[in-house]
């Protein structure tokens, strides 16, 4: 059984699809350290485990299912390609070898951003058996054990330098590149996505008439994961994808959005287009970023021509169903 469409979601989703722009830009770095720490390295940090989240949510319900697998796959290598054609030339020299190079552009992408789709898929199909037995509790247990794990080579890598643990999770990260871009952060994000959905109508009953507690609650959070990634980052920490306050703060926006849904005006489009500005921007970024552009330049343009560009191809979309 599907569900009607929840319109905050679909704007969420469009929102936080241009605060991932600020991230792969760097906005702010010449402009205010502090300000850089706080915002893209902390606060827009929270769409990939929202994206994560949403994932699972509609995987369960049924609209985001296997059949999806060749679209998602094919889109990705297209703009692997036209990252490669466009921007490959310029970073190639930066790395020491071409296995370094093409190491890097299959797992990431030369813009660093193109992880989250084969991430996604290599995860939905190893969870397919907890999602169809509907049993999550095991799947998020081992999950927030992974995402913690990753932490002691990002966020607070600081805290564990020359421990074990710190060496094997270097290993992980040398081989996919950034702490998530393996199944660090999705197994976890995905599980409690899949458990929203099974525990939905018990969330909503339990959280009704208490809209200003979580959007308090959402506030708090998102003022502690500012503080979180300004500490971290000023103690040296080694990235800053994985914080403490990432656990709760996505899922806090996503069961507001879900529960209250207060939005009222259309925004299917809008949640089509965020799929697109993810694949198109970093692209823009980088070319911009060749321009000598700075980080405010970088980060306008891309969204403005990100928005337009994605805007453009569902609306062909939408012409041909």
């Amino acid at each position: 059984m599907t569900m009607k469409r929840n319109r905050t979601i679909d704007l969420l989703r469009f929102v936080l699809s241009l605060l991932i722009i600020p991230i792969h830009a760097d906005l702010f770095i010449d402009i205010s350290k502090p300000v850089f720490q706080c915002f893209s390295l902390g606060f827009v940090r929270v769409g990939v485990p929202f994206f994560f989240i949403a994932s699972g949510f509609f995987f369960r319900e049924g609209i985001d299912r296997p059949k999806k697998y060749f679209k998602y796959l094919k889109l990705w290598l297209i703009f692997i390609l036209l990252d490669l054609a466009l921007t490959g030339w310029y970073y190639y020299p930066k790395f020491p070898n071409a296995l370094a190079f093409f190491h890097k552009a299959v797992f990431a992408g030369i813009s660093d951003a193109y992880w989250f789709i084969p991430t996604l898929i290599i995860t939905q199909i190893i969870l397919e058996p907890v999602f169809k037995k509907g049993n999550f509790y095991p799947a998020i247990a081992i999950g927030l054990i992974m995402y913690l794990f990753s932490m002691t080579h990002d966020s607070y890598s600081f805290l564990f330098e020359g421990t074990w643990i710190y060496s094997l999770s270097e290993l992980h990260t040398e081989f996919f590149i950034f702490p998530q871009c393996g199944l660090v952060e999705s197994v976890f994000f995905l599980s409690i996505g899949g458990l929203i959905s099974k525990e939905k109508e018990r969330i909503a009953y339990l959280l009704k008439g208490k809209s200003r507690i979580l959007v308090f609650s959402i506030f708090l959070f998102s003022l502690l994961l500012m503080g979180e990634a300004y500490f971290t980052n000023n103690h040296g920490s080694y990235d800053g994808n994985c914080y403490l306050s990432l656990i709760v703060l996505p899922v806090l926006l996503f069961v507001w959005a879900l529960v209250e849904d207060p939005v009222t005006f259309p925004t299917r489009r809008l949640g089509e287009m965020s799929l697109y500005v993810y694949l198109v921007h970093p692209i823009l970024v980088n070319i911009i970023r060749i321009m000598g552009a700075g980080s405010l330049v970088r980060t306008l343009g891309s969204a403005v021509l990100s928005v337009a560009i994605s805007y453009l191809i569902t609306k062909v979309s939408a012409s041909k169903r």
